[in-house]
């Protein structure tokens, strides 16, 4: 009866130090998994939070980019203003004769026409392309030099009143490509995801 009992007894005592061990591996494994959610939400946010940044970041500088193309816009059309006032003046006869033996005779109209064609396609082309891969948009403000000087060729064949209407409206409408560049990576930016409108 007494071997029962102590055999009883052994038998309850490796239950308690079994149910003791169990508990103590199952509070360890839960805090474990607890301080692994604890790091990985963590660290999602992290990443959310320098996902923000960046957007935020890239916004700015798309922001700064419509600026400075919205003012190189208005330089171009004050431009064209002073060129309409003045679209009778020829400034190859009003240049002096050592000067024009200089600089030749100026190229024929049709001439500038083909070269502010070809302008016009190359940078539409390379605006488009740009869009279609994702490129970052860049200031451009060597392209205000460029449209402005048609004015001066054409100042210096005296057609700038057959072909004002020309330079404009090249002018504006790569202007405007340059802003749709920009809005688009805008919206890419803020929906890296591919949704445009976003989620609901």
């Amino acid at each position: 009866m007494k071997q029962l009992v102590n055999i009883a007894y052994s038998v309850s005592n490796c239950f308690k130090r079994t149910n003791f061990y169990y508990k103590v591996g199952m509070g360890n494994a839960i805090s474990s998994y607890q301080h692994r959610m604890i790091k990985l939400t963590g660290g999602a946010k992290m990443r959310q939070h320098k996902m923000d940044t960046t957007q935020n970041r890239q916004t700015g500088i798309n922001s700064n980019l419509q600026n400075k193309n919205m003012i190189s816009l208005a330089i171009f059309l004050m431009i064209s203003i002073f060129a309409f006032i003045y679209k009778d003046f020829n400034l190859f006869i009003m240049a002096g004769e050592p000067l024009r033996q200089i600089l030749g005779y100026p190229p024929p109209a049709y001439l500038i026409n083909i070269a502010l064609a070809v302008y016009c396609f190359s940078a539409a082309t390379l605006t488009l392309t740009a869009i279609a891969n994702n490129v970052e948009p860049e200031q451009k403000l060597n392209h205000l030099g460029y449209r402005v000087t048609f004015y001066f060729f054409y100042s210096f064949s005296g057609a700038i009143s057959d072909n004002f209407v020309a330079i404009v409206s090249v002018g504006i409408a790569l202007y405007a490509l340059d802003q749709c560049h920009i809005l688009i990576h805008n919206l890419r930016t803020m929906h890296p995801d591919g949704s445009i409108l976003g989620k609901s």
